[in-house]
């Protein structure tokens, strides 16, 4: 019934499912009646010490089983749990147990110094409960020897609706920490959004990916003990944690925030992990790029993609997609909760009609009671029992709410409005691009301007000259950023929001100096190198007679292109790298598509696959050099042997990538095999299938080149390097090795144009 309380609930489970597993993290599990039965055993040793409804206990805990017994211990008894971030430092910390008056702290061993330290500074505080510590003194009490024995009788107190429950500190990126004060009544909203929303039953599997110190730990545990569901507690925030979970225990939806999804979206082995449990997974805590919700359900259709919106204050969720709208609400941030009021207001407080954009504000049950200590905090939070969330939003015409960020990330350049969630849903569209934060920065001209922080994908270069060219085509001129700066990472939160307030600080010189070498590092390349060359030949710093000087070098390269001879070892070169390189492509493409298309087959060298996909195509070097003294054909086999091997692996790559997009299209369409082939599969699998040819192009010149400089040809521009060496006509050799470095410069750069409109066309097909 609506009026049991979070312990009640639990209770109830412990009778109806007392073997079911309620809690897993790594190799612990709790059944219902075990965590039950320790919770108990806790609740009822704080009140043999003096503990009672309303006092403070501190809970400073990472992600472990041990979370849910003594969460549920202090709801049971009516304790309030104020809940830290166990990333926070001593210095933050400190002050929240003056403010809160804690009597209690439970900690894990990895926080025995502060747990000390508390203990001899803080008069308030008279018990310390620790986990993994093994052994008791004074001041610390082991949790494991308290949960082992003790009374595991229901304990002998009732808490009412109205009664505080828990204290959650925000994280603080607008200023110092408020704790929010959130009571027993408000935590029944969230188990009811789910199950009026969502499928959900006593079979799911939750996996449990953020901080169980935020919001989504309550909340979470709340839903485990109203339905009877499993809740797998993940301890790192690691694409791969995430998905060996998901995998190992069949996890059936979890939530977390959209940077999360990219990570695993970003995963070269995330393949591997069979998440073909996972039902649906919930994008929330801040603004969802649309990109990112389609790239999702097309890499992993059966879990549907939804949004939910809300914070902390508001115990969380305000909106929440329903499962069956999902796919046509893609980019919506969901449909209200079962008894929450949404409106989107101008500055004046009048609401506004679908389709304009305004603040949005909620009223109901589900908005916390205030921030504690904090009234003036509290006051300019909730007007009139509305609560002023400070996010731009609109309805459509359908009741769901589309939110575009914060009203003061809202940039106002030139005196026109530009929404930093519709430029960064371009850029993240852009296939170079990882990761991407829009903020303003003061500008003189137009009192804003556009600053886009953008992190590429790895192994991708991208320069700012591609970025605004795609922007251009795409956004008015007032929406394209000004300045645009690449990084590695974002800077983030605790709970894995970018932290835009750093990204907004003006960009330096050294930056900007930066900045500009990347940008111009073809050409800043050799001159530099060039200039290095003319300094230690200038300079005498080398033998002369062993680096000669660049004009010497140009001189001689200028005689040897005159002689009609050079040409006739040119082409020999090229026409031994071309054979070489046609045949690899005949070859490992088809047998590509082969393996790749048919799952059977690709399972079963799938491990070889994945292992020759990291292995560096140098290393292959020394089979080449068991290529001495044999003749021209073995040389072309070599190369068609390495070559396509690289073409084999990244087309099987490409094409199983695609065989999730194969099937759903031709369930959809009831399309023919060869179609989906033709018009799906192949455009999709281009860019992976077009990486291995042109590494192939590159390995196949330097093959080749190798190959005549140490079996002996007598033909070739590797024999003429070998030749000068060996005649000692240095100059010479250095112009060979110029010839052949500029043979595949601009062989590359021919490529890499002929691929840009091959995928472009591509694009148009799919």
């Amino acid at each position: 019934p609506f009026q049991m309380i979070v312990g009640d609930h639990l209770t109830e489970q412990a009778k109806r499912r007392p073997e079911k597993v309620a809690v897993i993290c790594r190799a612990d599990r709790l059944t219902f009646s075990e965590l039950n039965e320790q919770a108990n055993r806790l609740a009822n040793w704080l009140l043999d010490r003096g503990l009672k409804k309303g006092d403070r206990a501190v809970v400073l805990l990472p992600n472990c089983a041990e979370f849910a017994p003594i969460y549920f211990a202090l709801m049971k008894i009516g304790v309030v749990a104020v809940i830290l971030d166990f990333r926070l430092s001593p210095p933050e910390m400190a002050p929240l147990f003056d403010e809160t008056e804690a009597k209690v702290l439970l900690t894990h061993s990895k926080q025995r110094g502060f747990a000390l330290r508390m203990m001899r500074e803080k008069e308030d505080l008279k018990h310390v409960v620790i986990v993994g510590e093994g052994r008791s003194s004074e001041e610390l009490q082991p949790y494991e020897e308290i949960v082992s024995k003790g009374d595991s009788s229901e304990p002998p107190v009732t808490v009412g609706e109205t009664d505080e429950a828990v204290y959650l500190y925000t994280s603080g990126t607008t200023g110092r920490p408020k704790g929010v004060v959130l009571t027993f009544d408000h935590f029944t909203y969230f188990p009811e959004t789910m199950k009026a929303h969502l499928p959900i039953s006593d079979r799911d599997v939750d996996g449990s990916i953020l901080p169980m110190s935020h919001i989504s730990g309550p909340i979470i545990l709340n839903l485990m003990a109203d339905v009877g569901l499993t809740v797998v507690i993940v301890e790192e925030i690691r694409p791969k944690k995430i998905l060996e979970a998901v995998q190992e225990h069949r996890i059936t939806f979890f939530h977390a925030v959209p940077p999360i999804f990219q990570m695993i979206l970003n995963l070269p082995s995330r393949e591997r992990y069979d998440l073909s449990s996972l039902r649906f997974v919930a994008m929330m805590g801040t603004v969802v790029p649309e990109e990112l919700m389609q790239e999702w359900y097309e890499a992993y259709p059966h879990a549907v993609p939804l949004q939910g919106y809300g914070a902390t204050e508001t115990s969380p969720l305000l909106t929440l997609t329903r499962f069956e709208d999902a796919p046509r609400k893609v980019a919506s941030a969901g449909y209200p909760a079962p008894r929450v009021e949404l409106q989107v207001v101008d500055e004046k407080g009048r609401e506004l009609p679908p389709g304009e954009v305004g603040e949005v504000i909620a009223r109901g049950p589900q908005i916390m009671k205030g921030y504690f200590k904090n009234p003036r905090a509290t006051a300019q939070k909730i007007r009139d029992g509305w609560y002023w969330t400070g996010d731009l939003g609109r309805f459509d015409s359908d009741g769901y709410l589309y939110v575009l960020g914060r009203a003061d990330d809202m940039i106002i350049t030139g005196g026109m409005n530009v929404y930093p969630s519709e430029v960064e849903n371009v850029i993240i569209s852009h296939p170079k691009v990882a990761e991407v934060a829009v903020v303003g920065i003061p500008d003189p001209e137009r009192g804003q301007a556009l600053k886009a922080v953008v992190v590429p994908k790895v192994g991708e270069s991208l320069g700012k000259r591609e970025l605004l060219k795609f922007c251009r085509e795409r956004l008015a001129s007032f929406k394209i950023p000004k300045v645009v700066e690449f990084r590695e990472s974002l800077p983030r939160s605790r709970t894995g929001k970018v932290a835009k307030r750093e990204l907004k600080a003006a960009e330096s010189e050294l930056r900007k100096f930066w900045d500009f070498i990347a940008e111009h590092k073809k050409p800043i390349g050799p001159l530099m190198l060039l200039l290095l060359w003319f300094l230690l030949s200038s300079l005498e710093l080398v033998d002369p007679f062993f680096l000669p000087s660049p004009a010497k070098v140009a001189g001689r390269m200028a005689a040897l292109l005159g002689d009609s001879s050079t040409y006739g070892h040119l082409l020999k070169t090229f026409y031994r790298m071309m054979v070489g390189f046609s045949l690899a492509a005949l070859i490992g493409i088809p047998l590509g598509i082969v393996l790749g298309y048919w799952e059977k087959v690709y399972k079963s060298v799938e491990f070889i696959i994945d292992f020759f996909r990291s292995f560096p195509a140098t290393a292959m070097f020394p089979l080449f050099m068991l290529a001495f003294g044999i003749g021209d054909g073995s040389k072309i086999a070599l190369v068609v042997f390495g070559c396509s091997l690289l073409i084999l692996v990244n087309t099987t790559y490409g094409v199983r990538g695609c065989s999730r997009t194969r099937r759903m299209v031709a369930e959809t369409m009831r399309a023919s095999e060869a179609y989906i082939m033709a018009k799906v599969v192949l455009p999709e699998a281009l860019p992976q299938i077009s990486a291995g040819l042109r590494l192939a192009l590159s390995l196949s010149l330097i093959i080749v080149v190798v190959l005549e400089m140490f079996i002996g040809t007598k033909q070739g521009l590797g024999y003429m390097i070998y030749n000068a060496h060996m005649t000692y006509q240095i100059a010479d050799m250095y112009a060979f090795i110029i010839m052949a470095g500029l043979i595949g410069y601009f062989m590359n750069q021919g490529y890499v144009k002929m691929e840009e409109k091959l995928i472009h066309w591509a694009g148009k097909q799919s």
